[in-house]
């Protein structure tokens, strides 16, 4: 009541006005709040935190076109406010904009040049935008500033894998094991570095470990599929029939198990399956032209 009192006698007051924007979003009514901030740069449209504030409301409400045209406005009236260059850059991202992102994020990086936060958003963008040289230079300034930095390190042993750089991915899978052994995404890296240096046994066994802490289609799949691959098929048939017992509708594990058995030789047991699949799916056309074998 008092900050409504004051935002009669003195309507273009910014502090008053930021004062009643955050009663109203305190008191849940974000469009009183965002038609404050709109009024806020109105009067003062050089200002830097209510600006801020506006483009985040319109990247939360799902608007990143609307939120980078507030942002890229702000950057033009105020261009020394690395703050404003960050919500632009986090808009452009919003948008699908990556390129774009990374010209802002580096702009940023170049303006402080040790910053976690600003190589780490570079290097995401960067990601995002395919330019691993880039990516890979800003994560390694943030690992040097903090070697615990723990979206950093998987963002960078995702790379040294992608890369089959297997020091580097040796290196931080170790570390994140370290840190937390259990993570599913740690135990995919695992599994993929096993695969890499070739020792199959395990690769296996990490991805029978992630299909168990996260049970889904494509990850059962994938440990039939490396079974398969080490001639072990038995065993792949043996991993899908059990993952049937428990799940009964996956017609596309159903259908990946009559394909094991064709990939084995054993066609009248592919025909079989392949049959079941068509009875739950009598459209399929693939299943239907498969089922005939070779």
């Amino acid at each position: 009541r008092v900050a409504e009192v004051g935002l009669k006698h003195n309507p273009d007051d910014l502090v008053t006005l930021m004062r009643f924007h955050q009663l109203e979003m305190f008191a849940g009514d974000r469009e009183a709040a965002k038609a404050l901030l709109v009024k806020a740069l109105e009067f003062v449209p050089h200002a830097v935190d209510p600006r801020i504030r506006l483009v985040q409301m319109l990247l939360d409400e799902g608007d990143p076109e609307a939120g980078l045209k507030v942002a890229l406005k702000g950057v033009e009236l105020a261009p020394d406010a690395t703050s404003l260059l960050v919500a632009a850059g986090k808009a452009y991202m919003d948008a699908r904009q990556p390129a774009e992102a990374v010209a802002i994020f580096r702009q940023v990086a170049e303006r402080l040049p040790r910053s976690e936060e600003a190589n780490f958003l570079l290097g995401q963008a960067a990601i995002a935008a395919g330019d691993t040289d880039t990516a890979k230079g800003a994560l390694d300034i943030v690992l040097s500033e903090n070697n615990e930095h723990q979206a950093a390190m998987v963002l960078r042993a995702e790379l040294a894998l992608d890369d089959r750089d297997l020091e580097s991915a040796k290196n931080l899978v170790g570390q994140l094991d370290r840190i937390a052994p259990d993570n599913t995404m740690v135990v995919r890296f695992r599994g993929r570095l096993a695969a890499l240096e070739r020792r199959v046994d395990d690769a296996i066994s990490e991805l029978a470990r992630l299909a168990e802490k996260n049970p889904t289609t494509e990850a059962i799949n994938k440990v039939a599929d490396a079974q398969l691959m080490a001639g072990r098929g038995d065993d792949a048939v043996a991993t899908l029939d059990k993952w049937l017992e428990k799940y009964p509708h996956d017609e596309v594990v159903r259908y990946r198990l009559a394909d094991i058995y064709g990939a084995m030789g054993q066609w009248s047991e592919a025909r079989v399956r392949y049959a079941k699949v068509l009875e739950r799916l009598p459209d399929s056309a693939i299943t239907l032209n498969n089922s005939l074998g070779p």
